[in-house]
């Protein structure tokens, strides 16, 4: 299923004990996506997207965390050539008008997490320390921690349960009137090729220990 556990979403640090609640002002229209039919956030099944146009999800005006923590999850089985490719799954803002927010990606066959500082300028990327090859399903989780004033914010990047990369930039993301995208990164730019499956976002920074259960219990067996 293709989900969204978006603003009601929280985890209790310490017990890590989590409630999750569909925002209830989310909508996602549906492209051409195989399968796919409905206008609705909860399809039941993965979806495939063929790097072409109009095979993506635009989602309402939703999850703009101006300074405020946030975590995206999906599982993502990438298909085709991975090398010097640009594929997103998950985005938010839009580069054409100068109004970048945030993008989580596979390029150049690394998972990726990248982010505009100030919401105007060039992306700062956590990228991972391995590869994904295609036609393997992954877990994947980003989290962006947004530390008290005078410490470095803290992205982490995760790959079945397991911390990739972590980065400290300094990132100030703004609100935008822009779409939340699931399978591409605007809606003529570097769509994904791929299968993509459970997208949550979360308005906390899930822990080390949420994401590793979160892998362990929802399991992609194809």
């Amino acid at each position: 299923s293709v989900n969204q556990n978006g603003n009601g979403g929280s985890v209790n640090a310490a017990s890590g004990n989590e409630t999750d609640s569909m925002a209830a002002n989310v909508t996602c229209t549906a492209g051409n996506a195989p399968g796919t039919t409905a206008s609705n956030t909860n399809l039941n099944s993965a979806r495939t997207f063929l790097n072409t146009s109009s095979q993506y999800f635009t989602c309402t005006d939703v999850y703009d965390f101006a300074g405020a923590d946030f975590s995206l999850e999906a599982w993502i089985r990438p298909s085709g050539t991975l090398t010097g490719v640009n594929r997103v799954f998950i985005a938010k803002g839009n580069d054409g008008n100068n109004a970048r927010q945030y993008v989580f990606r596979v390029n150049n066959a690394k998972l990726e997490f990248a982010a505009s500082p100030g919401g105007t300028t060039a992306y700062t990327v956590a990228q991972s320390d391995t590869s994904l090859s295609a036609g393997t399903w992954y877990h994947v989780a980003a989290t962006y921690d947004n530390n008290t004033a005078g410490t470095p914010d803290a992205v982490t990047v995760y790959i079945d349960g397991l911390k990739r990369v972590s980065a400290a930039p300094d990132i100030t993301l703004g609100n935008d009137t822009d779409p939340f995208i699931i399978g591409a990164q605007t809606a003529s730019a570097n769509y994904f090729t791929g299968d993509i499956d459970e997208v949550a976002v979360y308005n906390v920074a899930l822990t080390p220990e949420a994401i590793s259960d979160h892998r362990g219990n929802i399991r992609k067996i194809r």
